[in-house]
C-alpha cells in the first residue's frame, strides 16, 4: 500500500522516484533513458459528465491500456488525478523514444471498456532524456511535465520532446496570467471592432468585437496567446463577460443612432461549459434592449469536438433564442463534416491560413471552393476572414463567397471609428467592388 497507488495497482510517486533514481545512475554514454508524463485530455470533462465514480473507472482502463502497452520494458507510475509516468531504459536513439510515444497514442485510439461502458479517451505525452535534460529524478519528471503541457497546447493527443526553451516559456506564461489577472482586475483591456462585408454590394452586414489588450500589444504577444493563458487559468470567465457586455452596450449606442448591425462575440470551450451561459447570454441582451436575433456568437472547431453533449445543449437552446451561431478557424480543426448537421450553425468562416495561397496554391484554391459550396449546400451563410488582397475578394466573389472580412475593408479598430464607416452609405470601399 505505501508503494503502489490504491485506484490503479501502478506504481505511485514516491516508488517511481526512488526506481528513476536507480536508472538515472545505470545510465550509459550508449544508451537513452526517457522519461514520459501522460494526461489524460479533457479527464475534467468525464468527471463533471459522468461523475467522479466513471472517472475512476476511467483511470483504472488507463493504467491498465497503458501497462498491456508498454509491457515489462517499462516501469509504470501513476502520479495523481489523471497523470501518469513511465520510463524505459536502454533506448538507442529518439526515433525509439518516438515510437514509444506513438504507441501508447495509437492505444488509445480504440475505446476503453468498463462496467459495460465504451468510452474513448485520448492521451498526451511529453518526454525528457536522462541525464542530458536533468540531473534527478524529480528534476525529469518535472522536464517530461513541462513536454507534455507544449503537446496539450499543440492541440492534444499528441507527443513533444523536452526542450530548454520551455523554461523560459513557462516563466513567460506565468507572467502573463499574472499580469492578466491585474488587467482585468484594473480594466486595462479594450475592444476593438471589425467589419463583416458582403461581397455582392459592399454593405456591412455584420460586426466582429475583438478583444484587445495593449500591454500585450507593446509586447509583441499575439491575442491568441493570451486567450490561450486566459483559459488555462479560468481568467477567460470574467473576460469573456467583459466583451460580451462591451459589446452589446456599444451595439446598444449604435442603434440610438439609428445604426442597426448584428454583433459577433467569440465565446471559448470553457465559456460555453457553463450552466449559466444561456442566461447570461439571454439576460445581457435584454439589459441593452437588443434583439437575441442582433447577437452572433463565434466558435471553433474544437470546441464542437472537446464537449459535444454540453455544446449541443448551450447551442441548440441560444439558437432557439434567435442567437446566431457561426463556426469559426473552419478547416483548421479535425471536426467532422456531420458537425454542420448535428449543430445548429448558420454560418461557416474560412480561416485566413487558407486565404493566403489564392493565386498560387490550387490545394487552397480548390478547398475554399469546396467550403463555399458545401456549406451553401447545407444552407449556411461563408465568411472569408484575413482578406487583405483585391485578387482574393474577387476569387471569393467568383466562388459565391457571401461575406469576407479583413485589412482589405478595415483592420480592427475603435468603437469611433468602426461608427464612422457604418455611417458611410454605402462604405468607402463599395463603389470599388
Amino acid at each position: 500500500m505505501a508503494e503502489h497507488d490504491a485506484l490503479t495497482g501502478a506504481w505511485n510517486h514516491t516508488s517511481f522516484v526512488g526506481f528513476l533514481t536507480a536508472a538515472i545512475g545505470r545510465c550509459r554514454a550508449d544508451s537513452k533513458l526517457a522519461v514520459f508524463f501522460v494526461d489524460i485530455d479533457r479527464f475534467k470533462n468525464i468527471n463533471d459528465t459522468m461523475g467522479h465514480m466513471t472517472g475512476d473507472r476511467v483511470l483504472e482502463a488507463v493504467a491498465e491500456r497503458l501497462q498491456d502497452t508498454l509491457g515489462a520494458a517499462a516501469t509504470l507510475a501513476r502520479l495523481g488525478g489523471d497523470e501518469f509516468a513511465f520510463f524505459i531504459e536502454g533506448l538507442q536513439d529518439l526515433a525509439a523514444v518516438r515510437a514509444a510515444a506513438e504507441r501508447v497514442i495509437q492505444a488509445f485510439g480504440s475505446p476503453l471498456d468498463f462496467d459495460g461502458r465504451r468510452q474513448f479517451v485520448s492521451v498526451s505525452l511529453g518526454a525528457a532524456m536522462g541525464p542530458d535534460d536533468a540531473l534527478t529524478a524529480e528534476e525529469l519528471i518535472r522536464a517530461a511535465d513541462m513536454a507534455m503541457y507544449e503537446a496539450k497546447l499543440s492541440g492534444r493527443r499528441t507527443f513533444r520532446f523536452y526542450d530548454h526553451r520551455l523554461e523560459s516559456e513557462a516563466r513567460e506564461r506565468a507572467s502573463i496570467q499574472s499580469e492578466l489577472n491585474c488587467a482585468v482586475e484594473g480594466l486595462e483591456l479594450s475592444a476593438a471592432y471589425q467589419p463583416q462585408v458582403e461581397i455582392t454590394t459592399g454593405k456591412i452586414l455584420g460586426v466582429e468585437c475583438l478583444l484587445r489588450w495593449t500591454r500585450a500589444t507593446e509586447r509583441g504577444i499575439p491575442i491568441s496567446k493570451v486567450i490561450s493563458i486566459a483559459e488555462e487559468s479560468g481568467l477567460i470567465l470574467p473576460i469573456g463577460d467583459w466583451v460580451l457586455e462591451h459589446a452589446l452596450a456599444q451595439a446598444s449606442a449604435w442603434r440610438r443612432e439609428g445604426l442597426e448591425v448584428p454583433m459577433a462575440v467569440n465565446l471559448s470551450a470553457v465559456q460555453i461549459q457553463q450552466e449559466t451561459l444561456y442566461d447570461a447570454v439571454t439576460g445581457r441582451c435584454g439589459e441593452h434592449t437588443i434583439p437575441t436575433e442582433g447577437l452572433k456568437v463565434e466558435i471553433t472547431e474544437s470546441v464542437l469536438l472537446s464537449y459535444t453533449a454540453e455544446v449541443q445543449k448551450s447551442l441548440l437552446a441560444l439558437h432557439e433564442a434567435g442567437v446566431a451561431i457561426v463556426l469559426d478557424d473552419f478547416g483548421t480543426g479535425y471536426a467532422s463534416l456531420a458537425y454542420l448537421r448535428h449543430f445548429p450553425i448558420e454560418e461557416v468562416k474560412i480561416d485566413s491560413s487558407f486565404l493566403h495561397g489564392i493565386g498560387n496554391s490550387t490545394s487552397d484554391e480548390a478547398i475554399v471552393r469546396s467550403v463555399i459550396q458545401l456549406a451553401h449546400s447545407l444552407e449556411k451563410r461563408v465568411v472569408a476572414e484575413g482578406v487583405e488582397h483585391r485578387h482574393q475578394l474577387e476569387f471569393l466573389r467568383d466562388a459565391g463567397c457571401d461575406m469576407a472580412q479583413g485589412y482589405l475593408f478595415s483592420p480592427a479598430v475603435p468603437a469611433a471609428e468602426m461608427q464612422a464607416l457604418l455611417e458611410q452609405r454605402p462604405p468607402e470601399w463599395g463603389a470599388g467592388l
